[in-house]
């Protein structure tokens, strides 16, 4: 049971249809549990290595792996092993990982700062708690916290490990930012419906005449209230649109909602044999904000500023993605839009359900400025663009 519905967990088909890491942070954390059971079982310090050396592959994977280092320390502690912190070779594994860890961040930039913004570290990300409910239902939740404490007198090895894992993942999301969006959360998915199991199992062996009813009203609450979902991948529009691009191209991509720019890019770059284009995402350009959202401000706050940032850097066509487009859009998007569909400069010479793209009705007579993107604020390093011609090489 507990396999099936991770299977067709939302959040599980969403994470399958992208080319992204979360799917690999839910094989860790799958072995993580099993690793922790282990250790819960044997109580050897093998156990507790492996489970550490996890730790760490998740999170070079992955830096939302972060979530799940406490679990190292709260399986012992719901164990009643609590003598285990004292050992040695917990401390110096945890410090070890974590210099692994820190040092395998650091590599990609030298500033703690920048790395905690990264992971949107901090205070006041309570809100993240709620994409606990949307992985396998409040059902599955409630069923959890029940199988927790029907299972804790016995001290069952699975039960206590799922615990630390989901504690662990919970607890953490309070302090990262990075854990707002349910695909972050696929982690705790494995434990929360193991735990949602123990307690279908523990209501059953009850000794009691109504541990039938009660077992089937529970694995109905389950069910009942689980998102079922059968994701299915449509047709964007992407290949009707793409003929219509002059390639090679200075292109400027805007979504509704600021992640459509990065299928655009892909398909774009795909398209040359060498790279020779320029593709600029608006959100980066238009507007500024935070690796999580945070600090979101306009870089140009009218169509005029838009108009002349596109002259600027020379940009030939913009691409507009709507389709998926919300009651709120991205601020730099509804500019954009507004900017190249009333502006005599520029023409639209496609469009397929969302998707429009506008070129320019005469070429510029002018060498653009060499495009710079401020990313402070997120990786804390300024993109230059590179010019081979003038650079050198």
């Amino acid at each position: 049971l507990p396999i099936c519905l991770l299977v067709v967990s939302p959040v599980f088909q969403d994470s399958v249809s992208l080319v992204m890491a979360d799917i690999l942070t839910l094989l860790v954390g799958v072995l993580l549990v099993g690793t922790l059971a282990r250790f819960c079982r044997q109580r050897t310090r093998a156990a507790f290595l492996a489970a550490g050396a996890l730790c760490l592959a998740c999170l070079m994977i992955k830096g939302t792996g972060v979530c799940l280092i406490p679990a190292l320390f709260l399986a012992p502690l719901i164990l009643g092993y609590a003598s285990v912190l004292r050992r040695r070779y917990l401390w110096a594994s945890v410090v070890l990982l974590a210099a692994a860890g820190l040092g395998w961040y650091l590599m990609f930039n030298p500033s703690l700062a920048t790395i905690g913004k990264w992971a949107g570290a901090g205070l006041g990300n309570q809100h993240n708690i709620g994409s606990v409910g949307q992985l396998a239902g409040y059902g599955a939740v409630a069923l959890a916290v029940a199988g927790f404490f029907l299972t804790l007198p016995q001290r069952q090895p699975m039960a206590i490990a799922s615990a630390a894992v989901l504690f662990s993942i919970v607890g953490s999301s309070f302090f990262l930012g990075a854990m707002n969006e349910p695909r972050h959360w696929i982690m705790a998915l494995p434990p929360l419906l193991l735990l949602s199991l123990a307690c279908l199992r523990a209501v059953w062996e009850l000794r009691s005449a109504f541990r039938v009813p009660a077992t089937v009203l529970a694995a109905g609450l389950l069910l009942a209230l689980f998102p079922w979902q059968w994701h299915r991948q449509k047709p964007v529009g992407y290949q009707k649109i793409a003929p219509v691009i002059r390639y090679p191209a200075r292109l400027m991509v805007a979504g509704s909602n600021g992640w459509e720019e990065g299928s655009w890019i892909v398909m774009g770059s795909l398209r040359e044999p060498r790279p020779s284009s320029l593709f600029v995402r608006a959100t980066k350009v238009l507007s500024r904000s935070g690796w999580t959202g945070d600090h979101y401000r306009l870089l140009a706050t009218t169509p005029v500023a838009v108009e002349a940032t596109l002259d600027r850097f020379g940009i030939e066509t913009v691409v507009l993605d709507a389709h998926q487009e919300r009651a709120h859009v991205f601020p730099d998007f509804a500019l954009l839009r507004e900017t190249v569909s009333q502006n005599p400069v520029w023409r639209q010479c496609a469009r397929s359900g969302g998707l429009s793209v506008y070129q320019r009705r005469t070429p510029l007579q002018r060498i653009p400025d060499r495009l710079r993107i401020d990313l402070g604020f997120s990786i804390g390093r300024v993109i230059t663009e590179h010019r081979p011609a003038e650079d050198g090489n």
